[in-house]
Parts: C-alpha cells; structure tokens; sequence
C-alpha cells in the first residue's frame, strides 16, 4: 500500500518548471540570434538540441545546489518566472525581447 500512496502523490505534483523554461528561451535566442544575422554557433551552442541540453543540466545543477544550500523552492520560481519572461518576449516573433534573454545571469544562483 505505501508504494500505492507514493504513486498518487508524485501524480498530484506540480509539474516542473524548468523544462518549460528551456523550451521557452530556445525560439527567444534563436530570433534574438538571426536578428543579428547569427547562428547558435555565436552563442556557444551547436544547435538547438545542444542549447536545451544545456538549460536541463543548469537545472539539474541548480537543483543540487539548491538541496545543499536549504534554499527548496527557489529553482522552481526561477523557472517559471524566466519561462514567464521568455514567452512573453516572444509575443512579436518579428521583433522578440531579446532583453529578457539578454538579462538573465545564468552563473548566479536564484537564491
């Protein structure tokens, strides 16, 4: 029965923020890259695949990070407001924000 009751409650979770954030930033840095008549090589990435493999594991490490520090909650709010912020940017795909990409600092922590 236990195992039952893990089953249900990992089903009522929220689901996580931070894939939908990767997949939100991809098509902002690519406009904001060809508006500026560059490639995904400019901005240190192969590809697309390679740009979202790379969100993930900021992630996943942030996740770690943030277990350590006792600061829970913190990655999940950076990456739905970032998520936020990112599809908001792309409202005019013809003339994204590239600010809202542009702004974010990816080295420091949320917390």
């Amino acid at each position: 029965m236990p195992l039952l009751a893990l089953l249900l409650l990992s089903c009522a979770a929220e689901p996580d923020p931070c894939p939908a954030m990767c997949e939100a930033a991809a098509p902002l840095v690519q406009a904001c890259l060809e508006a500026e008549g560059l490639d995904w090589g400019a901005a240190g990435y192969a590809d697309e695949a390679a740009f979202l493999e790379s969100c993930e594991t900021w992630a996943w490490q942030a996740r770690l990070l943030e277990r350590d520090a006792g600061q829970e909650g913190a990655v999940d709010a950076t990456c739905q407001a970032r998520a936020e912020a990112f599809t908001a940017a792309m409202a005019d795909p013809e003339a994204p924000d590239c600010a809202a990409w542009t702004a974010v600092t990816w080295e420091e922590m949320p917390w």
